[in-house]
């Protein structure tokens, strides 16, 4: 190959789009929050959450339609602040842990809202021994290198409602709330993270 054609290839080759980097990242225990809000009785919405999870995800901030997230919930691990109260919810009559131990959210579509930080994610969640699809309107909060802990982390909030008695959670109803919205509040750890990567 004569010199120009070789130099023509190269400069090609410089001035074609680099491929999209979809990273890998692990749920990070500590700074993840799992929880759910429900009407009781039409007098307070009670709040409650899950202290074990865990899961994955990857996200390509370019190319939000390449992410992808498995995350298993632990619903045994369930906190009201009443160990009484915790006891109910976790029987038979509501989340029957015993029988369904863990819930499970598979998500396959991310779809941006346009340049903002916003999206909808889809996928499946599994509870009670039930699989339905759900929609999780999602916000990216930030992404970069953790000032302290130099590892690259990416934040998201998202929020989505379901009715329970579309996993076969009926008991109570209409008294105790049917509609429960699950909020979460993400970070996750990108495998084999390095300092000095561009924040966004």
């Amino acid at each position: 190959m004569s010199a120009r054609p070789a130099l023509l290839a190269v400069l090609l080759s410089c001035s074609l789009p680099l491929a999209a980097k979809t990273d890998r990242f692990t749920l990070d225990p500590v700074h993840t929050q799992v929880y759910f809000l429900a009407s009781h009785l039409g007098f307070s919405h009670s709040l409650g959450k899950f202290a074990k999870f865990s899961g994955e995800f990857t996200f390509d901030r370019d190319d939000w339609s390449s992410a992808k997230l498995d995350a298993t919930v632990d619903v045994t691990t369930l906190y009201m602040g009443d160990a009484g109260w915790e006891k109910k919810l976790l029987s038979d009559s509501f989340f029957d842990a015993k029988q369904y131990p863990t819930a499970r959210f598979v998500a396959t579509k991310l779809v941006r809202d346009g340049n903002a930080d916003r999206g909808k994610l889809e996928g499946q969640l599994t509870l009670h021994g039930v699989t339905r699809p759900v929609v999780f309107d999602l916000t990216m909060n930030r992404i970069g290198v953790h000032t302290f802990s130099l590892k690259y982390v990416a934040g998201f909030s998202a929020h989505a409602t379901i009715k329970r008695s579309d996993f076969g959670m009926r008991t109570q109803l209409p008294a105790v709330g049917d509609e429960v919205e699950i909020r979460l509040e993400v970070e996750g750890l990108r495998d084999k993270g390095k300092p000095g990567d561009k924040e966004s």
